[in-house]
């Protein structure tokens, strides 16, 4: 079966947010091994900088990221795909059975430029800015469309 992995810096904090992520998470279970990983955020407090949190965050990441995973970070300044687009890319990555796709989702100050650096790509979902709780079920959702679209599951219509 497909893998895909999501690691998400911080948690879904409000229970609209975790219905949504758990109701695509469902959909998606169906024809995907989805993996969700939300690892603790660091809090911005005086005396810590912006630099030094993402840098620790970043270690986190490097840890969740296995040999095999093609690490794609969400990063307004990434690519930008269709639905189309972005269904037949899932779908060249599923014919490699040895890659698991390894999307990361940022805390609210974004990713260190380090991780960046370490990024196979960089995927925009949108040139807007989201709340990141509301990422997090967008970029699910959008998954799930392109499955649906690779599929021919009649959800994109």
């Amino acid at each position: 079966m497909n893998k895909i992995r999501l690691t998400v810096i911080g948690k879904l904090h409000n229970e609209f947010a975790k219905k949504w992520a758990e109701h695509y998470q469902k959909l998606i279970s169906k024809y995907c091994d989805l993996e969700i990983k939300f690892l603790k955020d660091e809090k911005l407090v005086e005396g810590k900088n912006e630099v030094e949190v993402l840098r620790r965050e970043g270690e986190r990441i490097i840890e969740a990221v296995k040999p095999n995973d093609f690490l794609i970070i969400l990063d307004r300044k990434g690519k930008k795909f269709r639905s189309k687009d972005f269904a037949r890319f899932l779908e060249d990555y599923f014919s490699r059975s040895d890659i698991t796709l390894h999307f990361i989702i940022g805390g609210t100050i974004g990713i260190s430029e380090q991780i960046l650096k370490f990024a196979d790509m960089r995927l925009s979902l949108s040139d807007m800015t989201f709340a990141h709780q509301l990422s997090v079920i967008v970029f699910l959702e959008q998954i799930y469309r392109g499955i649906s679209i690779a599929k021919g599951l009649p959800y994109h219509r």
